[in-house]
């Protein structure tokens, strides 16, 4: 075989020439009909899953266009997971005729039994609140958390004021937690928690309920809306992010990554780029008990700040800032409970940072029209100009925020 002539006894790990090898096979004029058969594809490794899907599509493309199309089948299964499935649908999309198996016949399944079979697989846990904390989590979460950050956020409490009081599980002990809550609710691939279906999202979220729906029966059906789970995983990054409040082992790396130097730093790069859009889209209230947690996190001369920025500036690819405010940071987020309460404070409302940018500046750019609104009843200086000479007015017009610029003119 002139492949292994090339590779010798390395051939078997080479991923290209086995593919190399495979094409060679099905490009043979002799070949006939072939049925390549991939089991348990929710059990290959999550780096080689995405490569072996690489490989089948960059393989069904090419065949596409110089072999026969009955010629070369492939045979997938595994089970319905939407961090899969999903994959999938490159293919799906330009190869009309694949189908997955059971499609159709899952489709045969009525929502009234599917919404059903939830409800019971989550009234079988005696600790709704803690069911509740976790659906809440994984349905606000910008990204899958790991087993790791899912543990922290759930043992964090409004008693939380030290590492000290976190009381972590080991991780083999809190995914059989996990599980005793959420049961077959949730799936846990590679280290990450994702819910078993997209159905089970849209069985959760009341945001995605019909106007004209009846009231459900169940318990769980339309039971937590997007705010309400925003709310939760706001405070609780919040809380998270104000334990950094002494010398802590931490290390940030070149990347802004925090490198774990112990559990309990694990889920601080999450906190720290996504607390911010959490606490915005959770509209917390003027006299939330968070606040005063918040303004501490905000504050650019403490410990637990530091802890933060510099890893949410990495990861918005801003140059770093100089003679940042608490209200710019705030007016920079959009969070109008604490501008509120800065402003009353006595903040002041047309401090600028290292790059000339008022709280206001800051809020036209990013279009938080509330903040404006706000800033401006309170006598913000909506002439200011940074150091490029920007004023709100001109930001808010290159940005394309209209209402903001019908506010400001």
């Amino acid at each position: 075989m002139p492949q292994f002539r090339t590779d010798g006894p390395g051939l078997i790990s080479s991923t290209r020439s086995l593919w190399k090898i495979l094409r060679n096979a099905i490009t043979d004029p002799r070949a006939g009909p072939i049925i390549i058969v991939l089991d348990a594809l929710d059990e290959c490794a999550e780096s080689e899953f995405a490569d072996l899907m690489r490989n089948v599509e960059s393989q069904f493309r090419s065949d596409h266009l110089s072999i026969s199309k009955s010629k070369l089948k492939y045979l997938l299964t595994c089970r319905p997971y939407e961090q899969i499935t999903s994959k999938f649908q490159d293919l799906l999309n330009s190869f009309p005729n694949i189908r997955i198996p059971g499609e159709e016949e899952s489709e045969v399944i009525s929502q009234e039994n599917v919404n059903e079979a939830y409800e019971q697989i989550l009234n079988k846990s005696k600790e709704d609140p803690m069911v509740r904390k976790a659906l809440s989590i994984i349905l606000a979460a910008s990204r899958p958390l790991t087993i790791s950050e899912m543990n922290i956020a759930m043992d964090i409490k409004a008693t939380t004021h030290t590492f000290h009081d976190l009381d972590l599980e080991d991780e083999s002990d809190f995914k059989s937690r996990l599980r005793s809550w959420c049961g077959l609710f949730i799936s846990i691939y590679h280290g990450k928690v994702y819910f078993l279906h997209q159905t089970a999202r849209e069985f959760l979220l009341s945001d995605l309920a019909s106007p004209t729906t009846i009231p459900s029966a169940l318990h769980w059906h339309h039971s937590i809306t997007t705010q309400e789970a925003n709310n939760v995983l706001a405070e609780l990054c919040v809380l998270y992010l104000d334990l950094f409040n002494s010398s802590v082992s931490l290390t940030i790396e070149a990347d802004g990554k925090a490198s774990h130097s112990t559990d309990s730093n694990a889920f601080l790069n999450y906190s720290a780029e996504n607390w911010g859009a959490h606490f915005r889209e959770a509209h917390i209230i003027d006299s939330a008990a968070i606040i005063p947690v918040t303004l501490r996190i905000c504050d650019p001369g403490s410990k637990r700040f530091s802890a933060w920025f510099a890893i949410y500036q990495r990861s918005t690819y801003e140059s770093p800032t100089r003679n940042l405010t608490d209200l710019i940071i705030a007016s920079h987020y959009g969070h109008r409970a604490v501008v509120k309460l800065l402003v009353e404070k006595g903040a002041d409302i047309d401090a600028k940072d290292g790059g000339g940018r008022t709280p206001l500046l800051w809020a036209t750019y990013n279009g938080h029209k509330a903040i404006v609104e706000l800033l401006v009843e309170k006598g913000a200086d909506i002439e200011a100009k940074d150091n490029y000479g920007r004023t709100p007015l001109s930001w808010a017009a290159y940005n394309g925020h209209k209402a903001i610029v019908e506010l400001l003119v």
